[in-house]
């Protein structure tokens, strides 16, 4: 059974392997220049163990060392080096927040990052092919894997029972989907 313990989400740029999304800066904190993040996964708190962070916006990005970071309700307060006035902060909405794989603890070996199986071919406990993971989708509690099939979306919980397992060299996540499951028609 595979664990899936809070991690973060990564960004769909296949070239950028070393980072992974953590989550998006929604807004300006204050006056001192302090930016407000949202986490893609409601229950991660691998910001707070970082020294760095990458900020990404419109196809540029720069690295900025941690000053600070303190997790409030439902976001996290990021303070960043060279980022202290509330004007220079403003620029940031929108941005992604990117943190290095190497600055987090190693998973343990039956874990993996929701992140590395997007785009993944997803098949049911019976080997049929179900569709392509497209995305994972935060809903507060539990993240959401979003699934494209033929002709309709589907919406598993990312965690067990519904992940069986994660076959990393062939890029294929095994899920078990209940009878009753919701599926969307596309179209």
């Amino acid at each position: 059974m595979m664990d899936m313990k809070n991690k973060p989400d990564r960004s769909k740029d296949e070239k950028n392997k070393e980072t992974l999304l953590f989550g998006y800066i929604t807004k300006e904190h204050g006056l001192k220049g302090d930016l407000r993040v949202r986490a893609c996964d409601a229950g991660s708190r691998n910001l707070l163990d970082v020294k760095r962070v990458e900020l990404a916006f419109g196809g540029n990005q720069r690295l900025y060392r941690v000053k600070k970071v303190v997790f409030r309700q439902k976001d996290f307060l990021l303070s960043l080096e060279g980022v202290d006035k509330r004007g220079v902060a403003e620029g940031f909405r929108g941005a992604e927040v990117r943190i290095f794989r190497e600055d987090l603890p190693p998973l343990e070996e039956d874990e993996f990052f929701l992140a590395d199986a997007l785009g993944a071919e997803v098949f049911d406990e019976h080997g049929m092919k179900v569709g392509k993971l497209v995305r994972i989708e935060d809903n507060s509690s539990v993240p959401l894997l979003v699934i494209i099939g033929e002709d309709e979306e589907l919406l598993l919980p990312a965690r067990a029972p519904f992940i069986r397992d994660w076959e990393e060299k062939e890029k294929r996540l095994l899920v078990w989907i209940p009878e009753n499951m919701p599926k969307t028609p596309i179209g």
